[in-house]
């Protein structure tokens, strides 16, 4: 479940990472790193959540990194994320100097599409999760559609990336298993686009987290300018009003195919670096990545700028990707077909 924000939530939840004790070799992880500089790559257009999420982790987590090396944003967006991975896992150098934080759905773009994708997410070296997450689909208040009996009986127009995204899969689903009427337009460039688009009256609707809607536009939340639909993923403790996706489906079977969307969100704000990057280095930055998550500095920023919180040790995060890869290729046909790839 998401936390929210507080001066106690933050706390209790960073500690829960564990310090490990420095290896041996941390004296030769920080004549590396000393003088040197991280790329952090972050798969969407500057101005949405990741890119917040990755530029406030940036900011701090290179005090922890032993040599303390400088940062850089750097942001790649394309092909639902895809672009980024690919170039993380056969460009970018294996030496630790560039890490990414990925769209959520980099798992089940693998899994969908493994004749296109050209990286093995099993195979890069994640650090850690920032948060997890839970999706919503909003509606534009002037649409007519405010619930999902209405979104069965009219039309609704969504705007997202691609295919590959979660704004494609995640109302493609529901259609298939639910009967709604949800129609997704392709060739928005990130999330500002797709909101910008609403603003306009380009499209109706969009799939986007809680979390970036309570950063970015806290007040549409409030006065009804967006319309929660249904949410994917742990309920969210503010509006547990709002219906899960998994909870309208019938089956046994059905709810196999909304727990694929579930792995995206598990994998939230997540962190990697590249594979064959030496075992010592992947360690120091795991153990920066859950100092910077205990760090007051950090923490402050996070409260300030209202992101979220719920954290995930990179070990746990290295067992849940190996883990969802494996994956039946039954339920991935019967999920392709769901939604029409």
């Amino acid at each position: 479940m998401l936390l929210k924000i507080s001066t106690f939530a933050i706390p209790a939840a960073a500690m829960a990472l564990a310090m490990a004790p420095p290896p041996a070799s941390a004296d030769a992880v920080s004549d590396f790193y000393k003088g040197n500089r991280i790329a952090f790559v972050v798969a969407v257009p500057p101005g949405g959540g990741y890119d917040l999420n990755t530029r406030v982790l940036a900011r701090h987590m290179a005090r922890h990194i032993p040599g303390n090396p400088a940062t850089i944003v750097q942001n790649m967006p394309g092909a639902g994320g895809a672009k980024a991975a690919n170039y993380m896992y056969n460009v970018a150098p294996k030496n630790g100097t560039v890490i990414s934080m990925p769209l959520s759905s980099i798992i089940v773009a693998q899994l969908l599409r493994p004749g296109k994708i050209k990286y093995d997410a099993g195979r890069f070296n994640w650090l850690g999760t920032i948060t997890t997450m839970t999706d919503v689909l909003v509606t534009w208040h002037t649409a007519g559609v405010k619930t999902i009996d209405d979104a069965r009986k009219k039309q609704v127009i969504f705007g997202t990336s691609s295919k590959n995204s979660m704004g494609y899969q995640e109302p493609a689903l529901l259609n298939a298993l639910v009967g709604t009427k949800i129609k997704v337009v392709l060739g928005y460039r990130g999330g500002k686009a797709i909101t910008l688009a609403m603003e306009r009256g380009e499209v109706q609707g969009r799939a986007n987290q809680w979390a970036s809607w309570r950063v970015q536009k806290p007040k549409w939340l409030k006065d009804g300018t967006i319309v929660p639909l249904v949410q994917i993923g742990p309920k969210d403790p503010e509006y547990m009003n709002v219906p899960a996706m998994i909870d309208l489906v019938k089956t046994e079977h059905d709810r196999s195919l909304v727990r694929i969307l579930h792995m995206t969100l598990n994998i939230g704000r997540s962190i990697y670096t590249g594979p064959g990057v030496p075992r010592a280095r992947v360690e120091g930055l795991r153990r920066a990545f859950d100092a910077t998550l205990r760090d007051p500095a950090f923490l402050k920023e996070v409260k300030a700028k209202r992101l979220v919180l719920n954290p995930v040790r990179g070990v746990d995060v290295q067992k849940f990707v190996a883990k969802s890869l494996k994956t039946s290729e039954q339920t991935i046909k019967a999920f392709k077909a769901a939604i029409g790839l």
